[in-house]
């Protein structure tokens, strides 16, 4: 696993804040009015946007550009340069980075396509740029990137037409992407919403610097509020973790358009970039495990993080619904609990004075029908609302608008002097037509979330009440869970007196060592040292084949369950050994496992840990034995982990009914499960060197109070 390497803040201060700009291979070819070209964009937007630094173009056909002098080379420049924006053919890259690097530029930005994207030789030509930045101490953005706008500053280094007219304006929120054309795309769909930006960053291939330090950068900006990122792969996934860390430190939302969510997108993603798109349901678990907001749409994608700069965050996670249509209010309804989220209940406090309120024909409830009320009384809406925002229990309000008519722009008005009368968050759900020119500028003036969509609606809200729940979370002091003393080093011992074959054996040492209990065993090389061993452990007794040839122990006759006395004993031991030698006659053999035999009710599960390719040591947990492959029902975390990590993996999974009492059964000890996980991800950070993967599967949960017992261990080398 990489170690996070975050690029400073001082040197990318240079390349996003430039005193100078130099434009390798800017085109002196002027046509009014201004058509648009990739090779004249840079240097028109930077006038355009008023950049009061020095600009230098470089092409050595022309002796000016735009009234600017245009020079050979680089190193023909007679000033300082900070940034060079290189429009320049791929194979020429590499030799224009060393004049750089030799003239003292402190950023590049690589537009150049032609790279890792292109398979292996373009791939040694992007390891070249990293090695050239390193070797000058340089930042290199790209390449097969569009660039980057400081929009706080007014600073074009792009050739991307979102930042033609209109211009951008500058606002809250900075977007980070590994696709260029997309991040144009999707920015130019959000400007025209009424989105403002801080920063627009395209990191393409990331030979050198990718989103996790871009992403950084604008977190550490006061500028920026909230931060939108398009995540084609990680190469570095420790370093996003450590950024987003930081994030929620700092309380500044992270909403993630993460592309490999299928097979076919992790293909996709790593023939686009050259980056590893690794597997979903890890990605999806670091981001809900480190308070990152995953979104599948773009429009989520938008309005998800401009949310945040429209309200405050709520207290808790009841929804209070108005309407002026008892469809839309159970459409309503229904998404939200699709959602997974909560409808409000009302106190009985503000249900009788909802009940005081409201007439005859309606019906004091959340979600609550206005049933035309307001037709006539136009204190009527503002009377509800406050009723509805006074409640404990209801975090979010929305109304949800039908057509209204001339109604309209007056419920809006109350809506919007509703949300400012109180500090929880009023949303409106618009299920209209077209505004009209009034009621659009109430709605930009006033800033009030206003989303037209019901579903898009309610996946907002809820990425908004999970935020703050994130927050609340990493507030929290989970309690620590002690790992007895020594216990890495005694794996240590294990795994090398183990001479590079670690058995079941071997794995259960490995797991006591950590303080996580496992069935009495003795290893038995003869019938008499396996009598001696059932003194030790007690009837009954489970034999297993104990040899580094065969893994599927069962499979191969290697397994007898439930012996109960001396002869069962006796026929089961020779009767293993003879089949496993006819079936097997070449497997090493080093004796058999005398095992005791888990006695009680309990529950299997399965705890395991795979080494992510991004992430690192990866935490699995779902129901054992065959269930795990059957249901495929489970849940991941990066390690190690908290127990707040393991309560909400646990909950995550279907099986978790089972370890509650299902249908009259004993409930399991989940807090001995939740601590005998948190102990299985530090022994796996604590063995990451030499362990590829481990699990133990089953380990049965007892009845509560009673613990865990590790019934089957497995530790693979690597």
């Amino acid at each position: 696993m990489p170690k996070s390497d975050l690029v400073s803040l001082e040197k990318l201060e240079p390349l996003f804040n430039p005193r100078s700009v130099a434009i390798a291979g800017a085109s002196g070819r002027i046509i009014e009015p201004y058509v648009y070209d990739v090779t004249t964009a840079p240097m028109v937007y930077l006038l355009t946007y008023g950049y009061k630094g020095q600009i230098f173009p470089i092409n050595p056909k022309y002796e000016e550009i735009r009234g600017y002098k245009c020079y050979p080379s680089i190193s023909a420049i007679p000033e300082e340069v900070d940034v060079a924006i290189v429009l320049l053919p791929a194979n020429t890259v590499i030799d224009f980075l060393k004049e750089c690097g030799k003239k003292g530029v402190k950023g590049v930005v690589v537009t150049s396509s032609g790279f890792a994207e292109t398979g292996d030789e373009g791939k040694l030509n992007q390891d070249n740029i990293r090695e050239v930045a390193e070797k000058y101490n340089m930042v290199v953005l790209g390449p097969n990137c569009n660039g980057f706008i400081n929009v706080s500053k007014g600073i074009p280094v792009t050739f991307t037409p979102v930042v033609d007219q209109p211009k951008l304006v500058p606002g809250e929120i900075a977007f980070i992407s590994g696709s260029g054309a997309t991040l144009s795309g999707i920015a130019q769909r959000a400007k025209e919403w009424g989105m403002q930006f801080s920063y627009l960053v395209g990191t393409g291939n990331s030979a050198q610097l990718d989103e996790a330090d871009c992403i950084r950068y604008a977190i550490e900006d006061p500028a920026t509020k909230v931060v939108m990122t398009m995540i084609e792969g990680f190469k570095n996934g420790s370093k996003f973790l450590d950024v987003a860390d930081l994030a929620l430190k700092k309380k500044k939302p992270i909403v993630a358009l993460k592309v490999g969510l299928s097979e076919a997108g992790v293909k996709m993603a790593a023939s686009h970039t050259g980056k590893l798109a690794g597997s979903a349901k890890v990605n999806l678990a670091a981001f809900k495990q480190k308070g990152v907001l995953m979104v599948e749409e773009i429009n989520d994608f938008i309005l998800s993080a401009q949310i945040f700069t429209q309200t405050s965050l709520p207290e808790g996670d009841g929804i209070g619904v108005l309407s002026s249509s008892g469809g839309s209010a159970g459409l309503a309804v229904d998404l939200i609990e699709k959602e997974g989220l909560r409808v409000g209940e009302l106190s009985p406090e503000s249900h009788k004075e909802l009940s005081d309120t409201i007439r005859w024909f309606a019906t004091a409830k959340n979600p609550f029908d206005f049933a035309g009320q307001f037709l006539r009384d136009e204190t009527f809406v503002p009377k509800v609302c406050d009723i509805f925002l006074n409640d404990p229990d209801i975090s979010v309000l929305v109304m949800v608008m039908t057509a209204l008519q001339a109604h309209e722009p007056v419920i809006l008005k109350q809506m919007i002097e509703a949300q400012q009368r109180h500090k929880k968050p009023v949303v409106i759900l618009y299920e209209c037509g077209e505004l009209t020119p009034e009621m659009d500028k109430m709605v930009k003036d006033s800033n009030i979330p206003f989303i037209t969509s019901p579903k898009e609606c309610f996946k907002v809200v809820g990425n908004l009440i999970r935020y703050s729940q994130f927050l609340k979370r990493a507030k929290e002091v989970a309690p620590v869970v002690d790992i007895p003393a020594g216990a890495r080093d005694k794996a240590l011992d294990v795994i090398s007196k183990a001479g590079g074959h670690v058995m079941e054996r071997e794995s259960k040492e490995i797991i006591a060592h950590y303080g996580i209990p496992v069935t009495g065993q003795k290893l038995a090389t003869s019938l008499e040292e396996a009598q001696a061993a059932v003194k030790y452990i007690g009837y009954p007794v489970v034999l297993k084949i104990d040899s580094p040839d065969i893994l599927h122990k069962s499979e191969f006759g290697g397994v007898a369950l439930n012996i109960n006395n001396d002869k069962e004993l006796k026929d089961a031991y020779g009767a293993m050994l003879k089949k496993v030698k006819s079936v097997a006659p070449k497997a090493k053999i080093r004796g058999v496992l005398v095992q005791e035999m888990a006695r009680g009710d309990g529950v299997e599960v399965i705890v395991g840990v795979t080494r992510d390719p991004q992430f690192g040591p990866t935490l699995m947990f779902g129901l054992g034995g065959v269930f795990v492959e059957l249901l495929q029902d489970v849940s991941f975390r990066i390690c190690p982990i908290t127990l707040t990590d393991a309560k909400e993996m646990i909950r995550e999974t279907k099986g978790f009914k089972l370890l509650e009492g299902f249908r009259g059964s004993l409930r399991a000890d989940i807090a001995a499960l939740e601590e005998a996980m948190v102990k299985f991800s530090r022994l796996a950070m604590d063995l990451e060197s030499q362990v590829k993967e481990t699990e133990i599967n089953p380990l049965l949960v007892l009845p509560e109070g009673k613990g865990v017992k590790a019934l089957d261990a497995r530790v693979v080398l690597g």
